[in-house]
């Protein structure tokens, strides 16, 4: 981000859908520095670990109304403003085991009557402190850090594990 002033990550599970990032980056410019393109289900309070606030204070209520966007793609500008307000303390909270990764438990227990203001036992690390910090950044406005167009699609599959078996029996 120092030499180009911009960055757009994707983790290997990231399909592009398209070649026009065209509204992105309209919107981005509009955003002023950072834009994640798919949310999920449940809220940011659900997802993260309590921990976490005692490093990054947030409005917990508003917490509970935020869906939690996905942080496998991010486009981002490095503008003063979100350096010193987003990236500054995303990185000083990555330094810290506690802030970033107070549990090691990232598979969330959502069998829960309420995906949203109840917490699913779960923790995802880099991706619950970004979306706390871009959701006070924003007023809790996720619509003004998440893409309007679909123009990424995420594709997991299950990783296998083999057992190897070794035969001492030698003819």
């Amino acid at each position: 981000m120092a030499e180009y002033g911009a960055v757009f990550w994707m983790d290997a599970s990231v399909r592009l859908l398209t070649n026009d990032f065209s509204s992105a980056y309209a919107q981005l410019r509009d955003n002023g520095g950072m834009m994640l393109f798919k949310q999920t289900k449940h809220s940011n309070f659900a997802a993260t670990h309590r921990g976490t606030y005692d490093y990054i204070p947030t409005n917990r209520t508003r917490q509970m109304r935020t869906p939690m966007c996905i942080a496998t793609a991010i486009l981002a500008y490095n503008t003063k403003a979100m350096f010193y307000n987003v990236l500054w303390w995303f990185f000083l909270c990555a330094l810290d085991r506690s802030c970033q990764a107070p549990m090691a438990k990232t598979m969330c227990d959502f069998d829960l009557d309420n995906k949203w203001a109840t917490f699913a036992d779960c923790h995802k690390w880099d991706q619950s402190t970004l979306n706390i910090l871009l959701s006070n950044y924003y007023g809790y406005r996720h619509h003004k850090y998440l893409a309007d167009d679909q123009l990424v699609a995420v594709e997991r599959w299950p990783t296998h594990r083999y057992t190897i078996v070794m035969n001492d029996d030698r003819d």
